[in-house]
């Protein structure tokens, strides 16, 4: 084959699957350096014929997985041996000595391996007893011991090797796996505990055996935990009589093995719900039925109904049950879509039907479904399994909406979490697109959809559109109690100092920030108090100390106690490690969305440039005019002055002219709400300030003056 022709073929897969056609290693080799991925590498240079071909490529190999396979592929244990020392992780070493196939070579192997979970994988594949008992060691633990007796085949080796063992429950575990009762029976003397003893009987092979131990034991619970281990239902029949407990009786009975026994015996017993275990314990659907006409309780009926193997039968029983919500169990216990599709009809109440057709799993069954509940419902319904075919396929529509971009740094990374009620919020999938669906607890017939790791690209521009627009055709409402958070990556703030710069600004600004975080003419929800409280108070320089400033993030998130904060950092430095923006309330308008995520993607974008900047002012290193003039802004902040100022002062360090309007307005409208309905009034607002608490930090007296200046500059203007 020539090389040229392989290039041809843009899968490395498929190249790799060629490969490994190849008759020749020579030939097989000439192509590995064409591949990229070193697990098609592995895969062709296993099917080398020559074990000292296989080792030439060890070296280059990088991953420790990679090594493992290439030496489990060597035909020579030998060779396998000499090169166990490539591996580290002794799990994967002992999974290489496992599959010699001469015990002394894996004895050989053991000396490479300390790990005593590893050493009795090994051992535990030893051809040979004697070889596994002369590496039994009364230094190692019983269940190391136990573990290795129990492999071995001779039961009379394993009963010499049970001085082995000191503690008794291992001791008995090893005697379970002894394939003789009388070497069993000989043993049962020497145990102390009659669970133990007990435990040990049940597994006897041989009936007869079990039924003469009962003659040594008096406690009814023991003897009827050996009669229910019986094969014969006709010895269980005859020790029947001698249980005096009914409990212990039904207990007997739910163990019989023919259905006609135990519908003998179900007359007899008083309890309905005792009935039922044994009941649904038959074999038959047929029995089971027939054992319905002794049942009075409509909810009793259904436990038995719900086992019953035949969903046809499931269906016919359904007229019989007049409780709807008895009804939807049956409905939902049956394995056949199209027979629940069917089932659906015997069902009136809407959110009833709305329930059990969310439990579809196969989405045209589903989608048949939704039809019949609400015509506009299966349109959109229609769209959205349209939306992740697109999504599958890596398929986009180019947006016709307001924004194409978000206006935020490309390396940025960014989540959200839209938060609505609806009754036909049930129906949603797990998935919308790569969107997660789930339950949201804090609201009635609440939903939860989560955005997967985004950036400021059109392919996601599209997608909050997309599924804003989904959710509202699917009948979706924005109620009081929703709320709208925004994640922006926290690794996007690469220092601390871009951490203390973030609390200022935010901090600073924090009573605006309520009044901009939603759109026109709306003011924060209800919850705003509970769920987003403000962060400035937390953070008051006379509440905030520097005794762990080298880790102030940590010392940051220890003081913010809960998550429950306008602005939320305890994801910081965890899995997620994001920065939670909560302030914002709940809303299906894609703008409002994407307005939203800007105004908090540009405040932490800001935030690590004040923080570089700070870092250039603390080292004494010079910082241009617009450095000056934004650090200068971000100070005026801390002063008393009117909100109005401050107002136009934020903008200025986030926003361009043009980009800022959308919040002024905001800003305008919602203020003058505020002044009229003082619903803010219960938030509490602080100042922070972190230059006055790590006063250790010097900055060179140039530097402060120019920014003083600056600022008084910009006061004037």
């Amino acid at each position: 084959m020539e090389k040229s022709d392989l290039d041809k073929i843009e899968s490395e897969y498929d190249r790799t699957e060629i490969i490994k056609t190849l008759k020749s290693d020579e030939e097989k080799i000439k192509f590995i350096d064409g591949l990229k991925r070193e697990w098609n590498k592995v895969q062709i240079i296993k099917t080398f014929r020559s074990d000292d071909r296989k080792i030439e490529f060890l070296d280059k190999m990088e991953n420790e997985t990679s090594i493992v396979n290439i030496i489990k592929s060597l035909q020579d244990d030998n060779k396998k041996l000499q090169n166990l020392y490539r591996v580290q992780d002794e799990i994967q070493k002992a999974s290489i000595i496992e599959e010699f196939t001469d015990d002394d070579k894996k004895i050989k192997g053991l000396e490479q391996i300390k790990l005593d979970l590893a050493r009795r994988h090994i051992i535990k594949t030893f051809k040979s007893d004697d070889k596994k008992i002369s590496l039994l060691d009364k230094q190692k633990s019983d269940s190391y011991n136990a573990y290795i007796i129990k492999t071995i085949k001779d039961d009379n080796k394993k009963i010499e090797c049970l001085e082995m063992i000191s503690n008794e429950d291992y001791k008995i575990d090893v005697i379970k796996t002894l394939k003789s009762d009388e070497l069993k029976i000989k043993l049962l003397p020497k145990i102390s505990s009659w669970d133990n003893k007990v435990s040990i009987i049940i597994t006897f092979q041989d009936d007869s055996k079990k039924i003469e131990q009962l003659e040594n034991i008096e406690k009814e619970e023991y003897k009827v935990k050996i009669i229910q281990s019986l094969k014969s239902d006709e010895f269980k029949l005859k020790l029947l009589e001698t249980i005096q407990s009914e409990k212990n009786r039904l207990k007997i009975i739910q163990s019989f093995q023919d259905d006609n026994v135990k519908m003998k015996k179900i007359n007899k017993i008083t309890d309905e719900k005792e009935k039922i275990k044994i009941i649904q314990g038959l074999q038959s659907d047929d029995n089971k039925i027939f054992m319905l006409q002794y049942i009075k309780e409509e909810i009793n009926r259904v436990i038995i109904i719900k086992g019953i193997q035949d969903d046809n039968i499931k269906l016919e029983l359904l007229d019989d049950i007049k409780s709807e919500l008895n009804k939807i169990q049956i409905i939902i216990s049956m394995q056949d879509e199209n027979k629940r599709l069917k089932a659906i009809g015997s069902l009136s109440n809407e959110e009833n039907i709305i329930f059990v057709v969310s439990k579809f799993k196969n989405e045209e069954i589903k989608l048949r479904a939704i039809k019949k509940i609400n015509e506009k419902i299966y349109e959109s319904y229609k769209e959205l399994l349209i939306f992740n075919k697109e999504m599958r396929l890596g398929k986009n529509r180019k947006t016709r909406h307001k924004y194409k971009m978000l206006g935020l740094p490309k390396n940025m990374t960014i989540g959200m979490e839209i938060e609505a009620e609806g009754e036909y919020g049930e129906l949603l999938p797990e998935r919308i697109g790569y969107w997660n669906v789930k339950q949201e607890t804090s609201l009635d017939s609440g939903k939860e959809c989560t955005s997967p790791i985004m950036y400021d690209t059109d392919t996601y521009i599209y997608q909050i559109y997309k599924i804003n627009e989904i959710l509202s055709n699917m009948e979706m409402k924005i109620t009081p109690k929703c709320a709208g958070h925004v994640h922006i990556g926290a690794d996007y703030i690469k220092t601390e100092e871009g951490f203390k710069e973030l609390l200022e600004l935010w901090g600073n600004s924090e009573e605006i920030y309520y009044l901009i975080s939603n759109k026109q003419g709306e003011l924060p929800r209800e919850g705003i108090k509970e769920y987003a409280t403000p962060i400035s108070v937390v953070f008051e320089k006379d509440d905030f100390t520097e005794e762990k400033k080298d880790c102030f993030i940590e010392d940051a998130k220890e003081k913010q106690v809960d998550r429950y904060k306008s602005l939320n950092l305890l994801n910081v430095n965890n899995g997620k490690n994001t920065i939670e923006f909560r302030l914002s309330n709940g809303t299906l308008d894609g703008n409002t969305w994407i307005e939203n995520i800007r105004l908090y993607g540009r405040t932490v974008q800001i935030a690590q440039e004040l923080g570089q900047i700070k870092e250039k002012i603390d080292k004494g290193i010079p910082i241009n005019e617009e450095e000056k003039r934004k650090y200068a802004l971000k100070e005026m902040l801390k002063d008393e002055r009117p909100i109005d100022e401050k107002m136009e002062i934020l903008m200025e360090i986030l926003f361009t002219e043009e980009e800022s309007q959308v919040y002024r307005k905001r800003y305008e409208l919602n203020k003058r709400i505020e002044e009229k309905e003082h619903s803010m009034e219960v938030l509490e607002f602080g100042k922070v300030d972190f230059q006055e608490v790590y006063e250790s930090v010097e900055i060179p007296q140039g530097i402060v003056d120019e920014i003083q200046e600056e600022r008084e500059e910009i006061g004037q203007r």
